[in-house]
């Protein structure tokens, strides 16, 4: 029946959509609007796996003594990535930042150090 739904195209599946607040985005981003019209990135089981996926990448490739793409030390990265995900944007912030930590963790890997950034 999904399939039957999904197939009927974009304009009915907006329709069906119009009554709740999550907007899959056709470029794979899921966007919540909040009570006093703010968007941000929803917590979506579909974003969750992504974006754990997306760390769980990074994770090996600081296991392997691969260098941060953009540069700087990987503390530096992973500093940014929880300074960003703590400043909004997206829903359940703690639960993103909790996966760093503990991926890491997991890994074996040094714990993060809060520093000014250059």
């Amino acid at each position: 029946m999904t399939i039957r739904i999904w197939s009927l195209g974009a304009g009915l599946v907006a329709i069906l959509m119009a009554g709740c607040s999550i907007v899959p985005g056709d470029d794979g981003i899921d966007v919540r609007t909040l009570p006093d019209g703010q968007r941000v990135l929803a917590d979506t089981p579909r974003m969750w796996v992504d974006w754990t996926e997306s760390v769980d990448r990074e994770v090996a490739r600081e296991t392997a003594q691969q260098l941060p793409s953009g540069g700087g030390t990987w503390n530096e990265r992973w500093m940014r990535s929880i300074d960003s995900l703590r400043s909004g944007g997206r829903e359940n912030q703690e639960k993103y930042v909790a996966y760093i930590i503990e991926r890491r963790r997991m890994a074996g890997l040094p714990e993060l150090v809060a520093e000014p950034f250059h």
